[in-house]
């Protein structure tokens, strides 16, 4: 059985949920993205030598067979990502594809999500809404983007990587006549948001282009 879980969006894990610990230590191992995250989740969950392994945008495409077969050989595995919910925007998903083709029983352990938690405080209508991944690597692609974004019309959620600030001010001056709201290290004691117009978003932004922290944006729906 694979358990995905979602866990809390700060990194440090202070409040992890007793029965989340509870199965970290009942695995027969985890899966998780970053060695020192891992280590991080296992000490807070007194869980410390558990056997891990890593799963992330490095894995090659043949060590997700031999995972997938671990996984089917075992009792019970936890598998969850940095901080959020697991195979959003990351590559878990083709390994989740892969259990499910090989019969592996799949179970969700709910947990915190920064699209949600970020959409929450917008203030945008978030009835409907279209979630549009990370922005694209190549900048050129930028208009492209901002056109389906244009063209879909919904409140949009838009991921952007750690020292990503300077791609996201490049982004948003696509975007018009559309409120903005992108929250910075959502779940952290030091999260802040910025919420306004396309240039009140520049304006802000201009001082922080050396930030290191990942980023939500969110565009209110076309009115």
């Amino acid at each position: 059985m694979l358990i995905v879980a979602g866990i809390p969006l700060d990194e440090e894990y202070h409040n992890l949920p007793d029965n989340l610990k509870d199965i970290a230590r009942s695995s027969d191992f985890v899966i998780g993205e970053e060695k020192k995250n891992v280590l991080k989740f296992l000490a807070r969950s007194d869980a410390r030598g558990k056997e891990f392994i890593l799963l992330n945008e490095h894995t090659e495409e043949r060590d997700y067979f031999d995972i997938v077969d671990r996984v089917k050989n075992a009792g019970k595995v936890l598998f969850f990502s940095d901080g959020g919910t697991p195979c959003v925007a990351d590559p878990g998903y083709k390994f989740i594809d892969l259990c499910h083709n090989a019969g592996v029983s799949i179970v969700p352990y709910p947990g915190p999500s920064s699209i949600t938690a970020a959409l929450s405080i917008s203030g945008f209508y978030a009835e409907r809404f279209y979630f549009a991944g990370f922005l694209p690597k190549d900048r050129s692609l930028y208009k492209k983007f901002a056109e389906k974004i244009d063209i879909i019309g919904e409140t949009t959620v838009i991921f952007e990587r750690p020292y990503g600030i300077k791609n996201i001010i490049e982004f948003v001056k696509l975007i018009k006549k559309r409120k903005i709201c992108i929250t910075i290290n959502i779940g952290k004691p030091d999260f802040y948001y910025i919420r306004g117009t396309v240039e009140d978003i520049c304006n802000c932004l201009s001082d922080k282009k050396n930030i290191k922290y990942p980023f939500v944006t969110i565009i209110d729906r076309k009115l």
